[in-house]
């Protein structure tokens, strides 16, 4: 499951602006869910996906989008298994034509004391987008949580590039990640420390 802390989700059939996306290797990508964000609220998405709106709207066969921007300050949020785009207003491409940003990807395991794994324990990985913090555009955090499996291995195969902190328990692991890249991270439990929440 991740999480999006932000905003209210505009899902109207509107066509003021339009854009065309396309993945890292400048191939066109159809069928990107596509969602206009503003104001504030909760948003969730599960492993990249939003799964929730009724009617979504998404790119079309040629990779277009069509949108209203919204008279305030908005976000304009891309997902699809070839990556992603997060773009407030003022960094719409003038070109029309958006790239998306391939996910990163996370696999560790747990351990305790450094000896054997620890089996079905709850991991988080946490992005936040600290910029807009201060700003007029709405905040971001994601959170993707999984259990770590009979051998202590876990995976999260969709994560935002940028500032991540790995948690379990109250404990946290800050580590950064670059886009398309898949980082390898072992979680050490004080010893004691390895009952599940």
């Amino acid at each position: 499951m991740v999480k999006l802390h932000f905003a209210l989700v505009r899902a109207d059939n509107a066509d003021n602006i339009v854009e065309k996306v396309i993945d890292s290797h400048g191939k066109i990508v159809a069928g990107a869910t596509v969602v206009l964000v503003y104001s504030t609220g909760i948003f969730e998405v599960e492993n990249g996906r939003y799964p929730y709106l009724n009617r979504p709207r998404t790119t079309n066969a040629k990779g277009y989008l069509r949108f209203t921007p919204h008279k305030g300050p908005y976000r304009l949020l891309i997902l699809s298994h070839d990556g992603y785009a997060d773009l407030k207003q003022n960094q719409l491409p003038k070109s029309r034509v958006i790239r998306l940003t391939p996910w990163a990807g996370i696999i560790g395991r747990v351990l305790v004391g450094g000896k054997p794994p620890v089996t079905h324990r709850r991991v988080t990985a946490d992005w936040i987008d600290v910029a807009s913090a201060s700003s007029k555009y709405p905040e971001i955090m994601i959170c993707s949580r999984t259990l770590s499996n009979a051998n202590g291995d876990f995976i999260f195969k969709r994560i935002p590039a940028g500032n991540v902190t790995l948690s379990w328990n109250s404990s946290g692991t800050p580590v950064r990640i670059k886009p398309g890249a898949l980082l390898q991270v072992n979680l050490n439990l004080r010893p004691g420390a390895d009952r599940k929440p």
